[in-house]
């Protein structure tokens, strides 16, 4: 449950800094050759004729084996990625803390023996 609250507490801060930025609806990019429309997602050039393409936000990014650059998750999966990294990180702390937990209790037990003795 608190895992779950975390995650979308984390979820409600990137809305909010989101909606705060994103007052300023287009903003230039690449030496202000394109214009990127942060609501559509989508960049156009500024100064030439071409077709727009999309911008992703996303911080999880991957190699396909024809490219040789690496190309971003679109967002729903950057989430996923987001929600899987948290929970592989709350895991190793429990396992580690379980682990001297383990280590501990084998020690105080050993040390009640000694005294029982």
């Amino acid at each position: 449950m608190k895992l779950m609250q975390t995650v979308s507490r984390r979820k409600k801060n990137i809305d909010s800094i989101q909606e705060n930025y994103l007052d300023t609806e287009i903003i230039a990019t690449n030496g202000n050759r394109y214009d990127v429309n942060l609501h559509n997602r989508q960049r156009t050039p500024v100064y030439w004729e071409e077709a727009s393409n999309e911008v992703r936000r996303s911080k999880w990014f991957y190699l396909p084996e024809s490219e040789n650059r690496f190309i971003p998750y679109d967002e729903k999966m950057n989430d996923i990625l987001e929600v899987v990294q948290f929970i592989s990180k709350f895991s190793l702390h429990i396992v580690v803390l379980l682990d001297f937990i383990r280590r501990n209790m084998s020690k105080t037990n050993m040390a009640s023996k000694t005294f029982d003795e």
